[in-house]
């Protein structure tokens, strides 16, 4: 059976990427994602009002995931 493993990454890339480039890539592809998902949610807003309540409400759901991440970590240590 043969074991496939991604390949050793070099010095500053993640793991399965072979260059800097792909690994730039591989770091973008989620903020990509998370911008895409904004925009569908967003889009999805009958009015500009609903728009800016909705951004709002997401800024603010991430501060509070940052917050929650941020006291995880001081608990930790």
């Amino acid at each position: 059976m043969t074991n496939h493993q991604p390949t050793a990454p070099t010095a500053g890339t993640p793991a399965g990427t072979d260059t800097p480039s792909s690994a730039l890539a591989a770091a973008r592809a989620p903020w990509a994602q998370l911008r895409e998902a904004v925009r569908q949610i967003l889009d999805e807003q009958p009015s500009p009002h609903l728009v800016r309540t909705t951004a709002r409400r997401i800024s603010a759901e991430v501060q509070m995931t940052a917050d929650t991440v941020i006291d995880e970590r001081e608990a930790r240590s």
